[in-house]
């Protein structure tokens, strides 16, 4: 298992990125409900520490970009609903700066 955590600019909190083949170790360690490893990823929120973290968890090995760009939304949109911001279809550039960055840290910890 790999793992980083980074902190968020802009909207606080912290990008949990998690690489494992074992997506069931994670059930008791966050006290979160993971099926089995039929997914290549997925996200998760959890409170740690009075810290929001933001989590992305990733089947180890090559991970496909549209999952990642995928995932990327539902981390931004988790952050825009915990600082309960609403989404503008006009204005759509803090979520797409933040889709962004989630983007960016993750394919830099992928390229390590």
């Amino acid at each position: 298992m790999r793992t980083t955590s980074i902190k968020i600019p802009i909207y606080f909190g912290r990008l949990v990125i998690i690489q494992t083949n074992d997506f069931k170790s994670l059930d008791k360690k966050f006290d979160i409900d993971v099926d089995d490893n039929q997914f290549e990823a997925f996200v998760f929120y959890k409170e740690i520490d009075e810290v929001d973290c933001y989590h992305i968890v990733m089947k180890e090995g090559d991970v496909r970009l549209s999952v990642i760009a995928h995932e990327c939304v539902h981390l931004a949109n988790e952050v825009f609903i915990k600082i309960r911001a609403k989404l503008d279809p006009y204005n759509d550039e803090p979520h797409a700066y933040l889709v962004g960055w989630f983007f960016t840290e993750i394919e830099n910890f992928l390229k390590k």
